[in-house]
């Protein structure tokens, strides 16, 4: 194996057990040995390989150095350590999951068990880190690389948590019925800092060693290795009264954030790249299309008024928030609607003017009280929003239907664009009904005014749908092949086909 890898190993090992009086992690070292010569493992023995073994050791116990040193240096006080505690065990009973006492009374059976699960604690822990930090060291440096920036990153979080934030452990808290497992077997603890509960890094270091030792060895084996690990320590630090199940969840969130960024970083920045791609084609949208540039210039104006008289008056409508959302919404669907149909002539003229007619009814209903002072301005709106739903259906089908070819006639989609639009209405009577049922909000009127709703409602999509479907046919008899003229005319480049019946 070489003496230098020999030295290294050594070195390393009488170090550890200077440090913190633990021997288990030369045995660790010493088991990393005999793995690698039993496998035959090739070691880079070249004047680079032996540096970069000699600086990434360095590296190693230089940083166990700094963190031990930072932990010795952030211990808090004992009274805001427990005052911390308890914040920490009412969130978890809160949630009904404080289960650490009952986790430790059915686990802890004897006194054997109990010398089993501390020695687990006290010994396993660094030993299975350094030993997995060096095998990987030597047999796969680009995944050393990934445990050893993500245990300077999560260790650097910790330090600034638990110096912010101090916490006791179960164990020195009164009242939680949880025994200190070393104490009650007559030793003693030798930490760096007691008020280090959260996070434990016992569980997020173990479950980060175990996710990329798993990554490196692959296969069945690979997903047991990456399992075992965190789930006996889990166990570990809980039952023998050093940890609350929270501080594994923030310890597992500190230690595998380098991790998760790596995963999540192609498929964000192929998000990115989608969304610039969406917003570049709305940008050329807008810019030839009239339809669309009328819907983006009188919503944003909705929008504008409600946001300015929230401003002057907060209390001007009690449905601000609802109706800002309803009309950003309603923009972001014709817009989108326009962008992902362009080659099919985007949504027609009726949809986006029946859209934004629907909306300014609804906003100055609500803020002049319209809907209390007339009676039928209720059945306007159900009209005019089942009638915007159905036309932006169709438009839909419409487009769909030139995408496919021209094959789907033209009434199956003017039957089946009417039957959605009809639905709509009835879904939002059964959400008013359970609305005042459940949330007392009086939305409905009765029977009589549920059923002049769902009148109304059916008016709406049959006249929607009926109007696009004649626009369609007119257009049709006139020139089948020709571009998309009139009603769904500017926003597709060059034309965008003629609809099919």
């Amino acid at each position: 194996m070489g003496r230098t890898l020999a030295l290294t190993m050594s070195a390393a090992g009488a170090i550890s057990f200077i440090i913190v009086g633990n021997g288990a992690v030369a045995v660790a070292l010493a088991v990393v040995v005999a793995i690698a010569w039993v496998r035959g493992l090739r070691v880079d023995h070249s004047k680079a390989g032996t540096r970069t073994i000699l600086i990434e050791s360095g590296l190693i116990t230089a940083g166990f150095l700094i963190y031990e040193f930072g932990r010795l240096h952030t211990v808090g006080s004992y009274a805001s350590a427990s005052a911390n505690a308890e914040t920490l065990i009412g969130l978890q009973r809160s949630m009904g999951l404080l289960f650490e006492g009952q986790l430790q009374s059915l686990l802890l059976q004897s006194d054997r068990i109990t010398w089993a699960f501390n020695y687990v604690y006290s010994y396993s822990f660094l030993a299975f880190l350094f030993g997995a930090l060096f095998w990987l060291l030597l047999a796969d440096r680009k995944n050393y690389r990934l445990l050893r920036d993500s245990l300077a990153v999560s260790g650097a979080l910790t330090i600034a948590t638990i110096a912010a934030f101090p916490v006791a452990p179960p164990r020195l808290m009164s009242g939680l019925g949880i025994d200190d497992t070393v104490v009650v077997l007559g030793r003693e603890h030798g930490f760096a800092n007691e008020f280090a509960a959260v996070p434990s890094l016992h569980i997020g270091w173990m479950v980060l060693v175990g996710y990329v030792l798993g990554r490196s060895i692959g296969g069945r084996l690979g997903w047991i290795v990456g399992a075992v690990p965190g789930i006996v320590m889990s166990v570990t630090v809980i039952v023998t009264g050093n940890h609350y199940w929270l501080d594994g969840v923030i310890g597992v969130a500190y230690s595998m954030a380098v991790p998760a960024a790596l995963a999540l970083e192609r498929p964000l920045a192929n998000a990115g790249a989608r969304i610039a791609m969406a917003g570049r084609r709305t940008t050329e949208v807008l810019a030839r299309s009239r339809s669309a540039q009328f819907s983006a210039v009188t919503l944003t104006t909705l929008l504008t008024y409600l946001i300015i008289g929230r401003i002057v008056d907060p209390g001007f409508t009690d449905f601000w928030g609802y109706l800002l959302f309803q009309m950003a919404f309603t923009l972001f669907l014709l817009l989108a609607g326009d962008v992902i149909f362009a080659d099919q002539g985007g949504l027609s003229w009726p949809t986006h003017v029946i859209a934004v007619g629907a909306g300014y009814l609804d906003v100055f209903g609500t803020d002049g009280n319209l809907y209390a002072r007339i009676d039928e301005y209720d059945k306007i709106t159900h009209f005019a929003g089942v009638a915007a739903v159905t036309s932006g259906v169709y438009d839909c089908f419409r487009a769909m239907n030139l995408r496919r070819g021209g094959s789907w006639p033209a009434g199956e989609r003017y039957i089946l664009a009417v039957s959605i639009g009809v639905a709509v209405g009835v879904s939002w009577e059964i959400w008013e009904l359970i609305g005042d049922r459940v949330f007392h909000t009086t939305r409905i009127g009765g029977t009589w005014d549920t059923t002049n709703d769902l009148v109304m409602d059916t008016l709406g999509a049959f006249g929607a749908g009926t109007l696009l479907w004649w626009l369609e046919t007119q257009r049709q008899g006139r020139q089948v092949d020709a571009p998309a003229e009139g009603v769904w005319q500017d926003a597709a480049p060059g034309g965008g086909g003629g609809a099919s019946g």
